[in-house]
């Protein structure tokens, strides 16, 4: 069976009806020399706190070069956001920065325009 192109006002349907998530946080974190490793490992253990969290849509963490690091997170309301942040996964980050990062995590609270999970 041969999928057939949208037309347009297919699309312009669909980009008027966005039902994903609307609120989003990245974060980038700057591992100190020799604790990358250390910055990875804590990553995903606070994957294991994320994919708990009700509020959590979706929730990725990846690398960016050898010593920066990024979280990247979906939320359907700025509650779930703010949620997220004041529990466990936003402490970790925040208790870890002193150890192992160079400095602060830097958390970045933004609007997503339009998804596709």
């Amino acid at each position: 069976m041969t999928r057939q192109p949208a037309s347009p006002s297919d699309r312009a349907s669909a980009a008027g009806a966005h039902r994903g998530p609307t609120h989003g946080l990245v974060v980038t974190l700057e591992a100190k020399n020799g604790q990358q490793e250390q910055v990875a490992q804590t990553l995903h253990a606070a994957f294991t706190t994320a994919i708990r969290e009700g509020g959590t849509v979706t929730w990725y963490a990846y690398r960016i070069s050898e010593t920066r690091f990024g979280i990247f997170d979906t939320f359907f309301d700025e509650d779930s956001r703010k949620s997220h942040l004041d529990g466990e996964v936003g402490r970790l980050l925040s208790r870890i920065g002193e150890e192992i990062l160079v400095g602060p995590p830097d958390f970045r609270a933004i609007s997503i325009l339009a998804s596709k999970i």
